[in-house]
């Protein structure tokens, strides 16, 4: 029986239901966690397709184009040929515009012919674009030019020539510098990307590389013929180089040593920059032997190893420093968006300390830049990736100038693709302490290693890496998840303690109660096989039921024997009276006696005579109330509505008078473990799931768990039996 009174009934607590139901969904979320993290569900999305296919935007898939047409160059749409003619005129900023086309025809599955040339004319295929749509159009010469082997129509004396292509100027500059390149070979470009396995690495040759193609022969040849005047033109040979890697085979790099070979050699020197504006005091060349003479050129290099000692750094430190931080590999290929078109910028830094303004000598041996009366001081950068001296040591082989994220180099202008990006995979910032003194520091030097990431398929054997994928969030982004686990472990910890509370120690109050009214069953002459008639004339249906209501003409009501009981205040207050008082004192006494031999043997002693007849005033009580209940079945006994069930709400009446409600959902289970088998099942769940993240192994935390149950269990029937043999009166030595 569960005993509660009327008014404390009314106020049950929906929330703690509303609580379990979505705990127990976040078990099955951490449950579910480590399997998830087994299965692939990768969901491929394309991003390359066959020569003679696009990439529909619409579906995210490759599809073929429609009849007569062809994909573009990028395959990002099908190229329609123009077979119309017509003539364009147009004019802006003072100058005429004029062009004539003809028809156009479909000559292969990838391009567009011209029909038939204009009398004394020559023609050039020429893509153009109108409201989405992309067609090929034969496009006629204008009078004094003619098409040339590029597609293009030129002039046609001898007077008039055209600029050179990069490719050309490339050609040029690779001769005048000396540097023995087939222009194939200078667009090359190496990224080393990673293997299938993850434990090697492939380099990867990207063919015409777009900004070796574009800027490397226009750069150098500008800078060699301008003698360095051109800044922007030798920077932009040194960014090359950079993006490279410092990679000494590499065409960028070669051309910057050649520039500055013979720069050094002519004593060409770049212009010097301005004064600093806070000291009057004029700027000089430095001498320290760590800064190589690069004349017009950037610098690039650092030579040996003294400049990490150079005592020229006297900026003082005052305490230890240490700070890191973590990047998500998707959050910083998420910036690529653009340089999947060859579009987008690669910026390229130089790292400086801003320090103290430093003595006049030293900062005019050091040339460097002074704003107020703060100094920028040049910083080295440690590439791992390629030692400039392939020496190992961490204080050898530093460069100037590093980038954070390069979508350029990595596309071909040939495929019209991204085949590959870099990006720097750690950086760390080092700051030394000197031995002496305590409170200077060594030159701080910044330390990169960059990785690659593939963008198109390798060969056979290596990693498809041509799709992207939508993973599992890795263990670093789980943080949330992490704390969400252990906030609900603790507290569904709490929430376990009180239900043992409540049930083992506090409201849990237990009762032997026996309504059914005694029947003969047996005969005169007093046989046994008789009661069997009896039990089969039961069976049958031959007799009343055994339920308190067995005059209810539904089987179910007359049959049951499991009620909810909501008695009034007046007998809670006698009960709590007559009863618990005596009972917390018998206990006491009972724990006084624990100590004697013959208490151990017997039991806890015998039970006080007025705890005896307050027990039986009790019963007497109770005994009354039954029999009341049962004179007034109407009124006192009813069964729950769909919501009292589900609520508990207990019945009008309940307040004045003792009330009876069949209980059709077992309700007394909860005041015991087989009643809570959501709480336990969600509290293992978490439990598991709380230690599996921190020790990572499944047996082990399955152990714990295990050996957790079994205590929370063993204090429960513990607790019970000393609540039950209280309540009970009956000593805890008899209890089965």
């Amino acid at each position: 029986m569960v005993l509660r009174s009327g008014d404390s009934a009314m106020r049950q607590s929906l929330p703690a239901r509303a609580a379990v139901a979505l705990l127990a969904g976040l078990s099955l979320l951490c449950l579910l966690e480590p399997a998830r993290s087994q299965v692939s569900l990768a969901i491929p999305l394309q991003t390359s397709c066959s020569s003679l296919r696009f990439f529909d935007t619409s579906s995210l898939q490759c599809s073929d184009c429609p009849l007569s047409t062809f994909p573009s160059a990028d395959q990002r749409a099908c190229v329609t040929c123009d077979s119309s003619s017509g003539a364009f005129y147009d004019f802006q900023s003072g100058h005429a515009i004029t062009q004539s086309w003809s028809g156009a025809l479909l000559q292969s599955t990838t391009s567009c012919a011209c029909r038939q040339a204009p009398a004394g004319s020559t023609t050039v295929i020429a893509q153009a674009e109108a409201s989405g749509v992309f067609y090929q159009r034969c496009v006629v010469c204008p009078g004094g030019t003619a098409a040339n082997s590029l597609g293009q129509c030129s002039p046609s004396s001898g007077n008039t020539s055209l600029p050179l292509t990069p490719s050309q100027q490339l050609l040029q500059a690779l001769q005048l510098l000396g540097v023995g390149m087939s222009v194939t070979a200078a667009t090359q470009a190496f990224i080393t990307v990673p293997t299938a396995s993850g434990t090697n690495t492939l380099q990867l040759t990207i063919q015409q590389s777009q900004p070796m193609v574009d800027l490397l022969g226009p750069s150098a040849l500008a800078c060699r013929q301008g003698l360095g005047t051109d800044r922007a033109a030798c920077n932009a040979v040194a960014n090359l180089c950079a993006l490279t890697l410092y990679d000494s085979e590499s065409a960028a790099c070669r051309m910057y040593d050649a520039l500055v070979k013979y720069f050094v050699a002519s004593g060409t020197l770049a212009a010097s920059p301005p004064p600093p504006t806070s000291s009057s005091r004029t700027t000089s060349r430095r001498g320290n032997v760590w800064q190589p003479e690069t004349g017009a050129m950037p610098w690039l290099y650092y030579d040996g190893n003294s400049y990490v000692d150079d005592l020229n750094m006297d900026l003082r430190f005052g305490w230890n420093y240490d700070n890191s931080c973590a990047v998500k590999l998707e959050a910083v290929l998420a910036q690529l968006a653009a340089a999947f078109t060859g579009a987008g910028d690669t910026v390229l830094h130089e790292l400086f300390l801003q320090a103290s303004q430093l003595p006049g000598a030293a900062a005019d041996a050091l040339e460097v830049s002074s704003v107020g009366t703060q100094s920028l001081y040049p910083l080295p950068v440690k590439i791992t990736n390629k030692d400039e001296l392939d020496n190992a040591a961490e204080d050898e082989g530093a460069v100037r100038r590093f980038f954070f994220l390069d979508g350029r180099l990595g596309y071909s202008s040939q495929s019209r693709q991204l085949q590959a990006v870099q990006y720097p995979a750690a950086m760390q910032l080092d700051i030394v302490l000197r031995r002496s003194p305590r409170d200077a520091i060594y030159v701080p030097q910044l330390t990169i290693t960059y990785n690659g990431w593939q963008t198109n398929p390798l060969p056979s054997g290596f990693c498809a890496c041509a799709a992207v994928y939508f993973l599992m969030l890795p263990d670093s982004g789980l943080k949330n998840f992490r704390i969400t686990v252990v906030l609900a472990i603790v507290g569904q910890s709490l929430a376990l303690a009180w239900t043992l509370w409540n049930q083992a120690r506090v409201r849990t109050d237990v009762f032997f109660i026996d309504w059914e009214k005694s029947r003969k069953v047996l005969s005169k002459e007093g046989q046994g096989r008789d009661l069997n008639q009896e039990l089969l004339k039961e069976q049958e249906g031959l007799t009343a039921q055994r339920g308190l209501v067995t005059s209810s003409v539904n089987p179910k009501l007359a049959d049951n024997q499991q009620f909810l009981i909501y008695v009034t205040d007046p007998i809670r207050k006698t009960y709590d009276a007559k009863m618990l008082q005596l009972v917390t004192q018998a206990t006491s006494e009972a724990r006084t006696r624990r100590g004697a031999i013959s208490t151990f043997m017997r039991g806890s002693g015998q039970q006080r005579k007025d705890l005896l007849e307050a027990q039986e005033e009790i019963c007497t009580l109770f005994k009354q109330m039954v029999d009341d209940v049962d004179r007034n079945q109407a009124s006192q006994i009813t069964d729950p509505t769909y919501l009292q069930m589900v609520l508990e709400l207990p019945p009008p009446n309940a307040i004045n008078n003792p009330a009876f409600v069949h209980d059709h959902f077992e309700s007394f289970t909860k005041t015991m473990f087989i009643g809570i088998e959501v709480r336990l099942y969600v509290f293992e769940a978490l439990f598991f799931c709380a230690i599996d993240m921190g020790i990572r192994s499944s047996a082990v935390s399955a152990l714990l768990t295990f050996m957790v149950i079994r205590a929370v269990s063993y204090v429960r029937a513990s607790w019970g039996e000393d609540n039950l043999s209280q309540k009970t009166l009956v000593d805890r030595h008899f209890l089965i």
